[in-house]
Formats: structure tokens, sequence, C-alpha cells
């Protein structure tokens, strides 16, 4: 009995610590760009153009995001809508980056809503090492009325470059307390278990 208590424990105290990472789960649809060409889930925006999506050296899979400011013509962005915003909450937002030369004319960009009312927009701009992947990510806390977020990466850029995205990531953090409180809570099922026992 004691053996089949201690391992219940066991399994209560690995569930508490595993619970954050379990609960860390990617908002964004098709955020490794592997649905290819039909470009699901994200929107183009601007002048710049996207290299057909395959490009070389992805950072994982078989796809990526490219996006390339030719000549003169300036600017241009990816972007995904998501709904169902917590405010005050804390999101993660990273990509993987790289760039065919050195560059900070790329940025990373939140522009949070409540309902149809535009709030603060968080921005950022990145630097990029060309011929390495970069990682970029910030912690950002969504404004206390924000129900919806637009989450954008893109350029400003008015000469020729040529930036590649991979890997974009935007998920909720979860409290510690919320955490805790589950474990706990996992831990105490099975003490009672055991004392009915």
């Amino acid at each position: 009995m004691k053996k089949v208590y201690l391992a219940a424990l066991t399994i209560a105290v690995l569930t508490l610590i595993a619970l954050p990472s379990v609960a860390h789960a990617n908002l964004l649809g098709n955020a490794g760009f592997e649905d290819g060409a039909s470009q699901t889930a994200w929107t183009l925006a601007g002048t710049a153009g996207v290299h057909d999506w395959e490009a070389p050296n992805p950072h994982s899979g078989d796809w990526l995001a490219a996006i390339s400011v030719p000549w003169s013509v300036g600017a241009g962005a990816l972007s995904q809508e998501i709904t169902g915003i917590t405010g005050d909450a804390t999101y993660t937002y990273s990509l993987w980056a790289d760039a065919n030369a050195n560059t900070t004319d790329y940025y990373m960009k939140l522009s949070w809503y409540s309902g149809i009312t535009p709030l603060t927009p968080w921005n950022q701009g990145i630097s990029i090492t060309g011929g390495t992947y970069t990682n970029p990510s910030y912690n950002v806390v969504a404004p206390a009325t924000a129900d919806k977020v637009i989450v954008e990466f893109g350029t400003t850029a008015t000469g020729a470059t040529c930036g590649k995205f991979d890997d974009v990531d935007f998920d909720v953090i979860p409290e510690p307390a919320t955490m805790l409180l589950l474990g706990t809570g996992l831990v105490g099922l099975f003490g009672i278990s055991r004392k009915k026992r």
C-alpha cells in the first residue's frame, strides 16, 4: 500500500512539474508555414513580395515565410488575428529570423483591441545577422481590456532586402499561482484517496 501511495505521489509531483509545458500552446495557425503556398491563416500586407513560401534553409520543416523588398518598393508584413485574448495576461511572442544580409529593417508587432477599439500597440525592432537564424523572444502583458490581438512581423525597408521567418510562436504564459493550485489539488486528491484506504 505504501508503494502505491508513493507511486501516486510521484505522479502528482511530476504532473505539477510538467503542467507549465503542457499549458504552453501556440495560439497561431500554420506557425511553421508548412501549409506551403496556400498561405493558410496568414494575411500579407504591403508591397513586399512573399517568396513562394518555399525557400532554402527553413529553420525547421520544408517551408518558411520570406518577405522581400525589391529595389525601392518599401514595406510589407505578415499578420494573423487572434480572438479570446485575456486582459492583463502575459503572452510570449517569438520567431526565428534570418536574412540575406545583416539588417535592422524588420520588426515584430502586436496590435491589441478591445472589441473594434484599438489599444496601445507593442512594437519591437529585430536585429538580424545574415546567414544565421536568431530567435527574438519577448514577454508582453496584454492591456487590461484587450480581447483580440493582431500578431504581425514585417519590414519598413525601402532598400532591397530579404528576410526569412519560421516557427512563429504566440502563447499565454500560465500564472504560477494557477499551476501551483492545480498541482496541489492533485497531491491532495491522492492524499484523500490514501486516507480512505
